[in-house]
């Protein structure tokens, strides 16, 4: 008999927070560790409501990390095929989400 994939995967515990508003924004999301940036760009749009208009990054351990786009900012590595799993983040390490770089939310 075969074992379900699914079964072995581990989760992750993220806190989101949308830095300089009062009284404070957050939402608290379990993920797995294989997730893509790409999909957690996707999952982060979802909970705070945004609609995906706009460019973002993420910046973890100083280097950025996006999507790729036609006549807009060129990242060394898409968010689109590495996982959070690949940096091995350490019990509460954090990073950066930027979107809309004319709101500049992070």
């Amino acid at each position: 008999m075969a074992s379900d994939p699914r079964a072995a995967t581990s989760f992750l515990q993220l806190r989101i927070t949308l830095r300089g508003l009062n009284p404070p924004v957050w939402r608290r999301l379990l993920i797995p560790e294989h997730i893509t940036l790409g999909r957690l760009h996707d999952v982060i749009q979802a909970v705070v409501g945004w609609t995906d208009e706009h460019l973002h990054q993420f910046t973890i351990r100083g280097r950025q990390y996006g999507e790729a786009r036609e006549g807009a900012l060129q990242f060394s590595t898409t968010a689109t095929a590495l996982t959070l799993s690949a940096f091995a983040l350490r019990e509460h390490e954090g990073f950066f989400y930027v979107y809309d770089f004319n709101a500049w939310w992070h």
